[in-house]
């Protein structure tokens, strides 16, 4: 049998349904997100200072 791995950069949304279907699909996925949280631009904290924080 032939291995599939597979390497999907950014947890973000599109990465996480990315990983999952290749998952569904028999592949052994391995995803690597360069901050210490999943969810890309839809991980949302209070006390992050980006643009909709000043020009509210």
């Amino acid at each position: 049998m032939i291995e599939k791995d597979v390497v999907v950069i950014g947890a973000g949304i599109s990465g996480l349904a990315t990983a999952k279907c290749l998952k569904d699909d028999g592949f052994d996925v391995v995803l690597l997100e360069r901050s210490g949280d999943i969810g890309g631009l839809w991980n949302y904290r209070e006390d992050d200072y980006g643009v909709m924080k000043f020009t509210h």
